[in-house]
């Protein structure tokens, strides 16, 4: 079975992808979409992308492809980050029939943030679903059961390190200790 990760750089698609490398004997492709935004998040995922890949080549090989989407240009076109993710997600998997899943990294806790996050995961599978046209691949979720603690349990610490999860960084890239995601991080 070939399964492809959704691959941002953050802490879920990270664990996301250890736990197919670890858990299965799938051949694993990373996606990195690299989304330009008014957020300014892209250089220092792009960073987090790389590190992260050469740590999980470590564990077992897989490949790494990217492709990039403008969202201050394209955000009427898609509304939320996930139905870009599930729109490029349905077109790799059109591109490479081999593909069985496509694994996205969300979580118990994302569900739990709210009916918006439920409603936008619930488009973003249907997005996914009509836009990979006549792919086998199904749209699946391989952490959907742990909360952020068991993720940050889960995800051995060299591979956490790696991580980025700052919406709004400095100019350097280093996190900006101030968004809810880098509270979450507890940075």
């Amino acid at each position: 079975m070939n399964s492809l990760i959704m691959f941002s750089g953050g802490i879920d698609s990270a664990l996301s992808a250890y736990k197919e490398l670890t858990q299965t004997n799938n051949a694993v492709q990373l996606h990195h979409i690299r989304m330009i935004n008014k957020e300014n998040r892209h250089t220092a995922e792009d960073i987090a992308v790389r590190n992260l890949f050469d740590a999980l080549q470590r564990i077992r090989p897989c490949r790494l492809t990217k492709s990039t989407w403008d969202a201050c240009k394209e955000s009427r076109f898609m509304s939320a980050d996930m139905h870009i993710v599930a729109f490029t997600a349905a077109q790799v998997c059109v591109n490479d029939r081999s593909i069985q899943r496509a694994i996205v990294g969300t979580n118990l806790s994302d569900v739990l943030r709210g009916q918006d996050v439920i409603q936008r995961g619930a488009i973003a599978e249907q997005i996914f679903d009509i836009a990979k046209l006549d792919s086998k691949a199904i749209w699946t979720r391989n952490i959907f059961e742990l909360n952020d603690e068991q993720i940050k349990e889960e995800l051995p610490e060299e591979l956490y390190n790696l991580t980025h999860s700052c919406r709004t960084p400095r100019r350097d890239h280093s996190p900006c200790h101030r968004c809810k995601t880098c509270k979450q991080k507890n940075l």
